[in-house]
């Protein structure tokens, strides 16, 4: 919130309609579930970043990710751009 690069930042919600969310599919069962990212970040560029801060730590391969669903997350958001 400090860099001068930043606009504005906006905190989301973990739920509901009036929050921000996308829409992805479930690996395993194809049903369609909701993600609510953590964090909105508009850039004085023009640029808006969509911020998510969960994960695990990595190390030699070995990865310890709290989100299961974080790899169709991923696809999600990567087919967009």
């Amino acid at each position: 919130e400090r860099v001068d690069a930043i606009e504005w930042v906006y905190k989301n919600g973990d739920a509901g309609p009036q929050y921000f969310s996308i829409v992805y599919l479930d690996g395993l069962s194809n049903k369609q579930h909701l993600f609510y990212p953590d964090y909105i970040v508009k850039m004085k560029s023009g640029e808006v970043w969509i911020i998510e801060t969960k994960g695990g730590w990595q190390r030699s391969g070995h990865t310890k990710n709290i989100d299961l669903q974080i790899k169709n997350k991923f696809l999600v958001k990567s087919m967009r751009k």
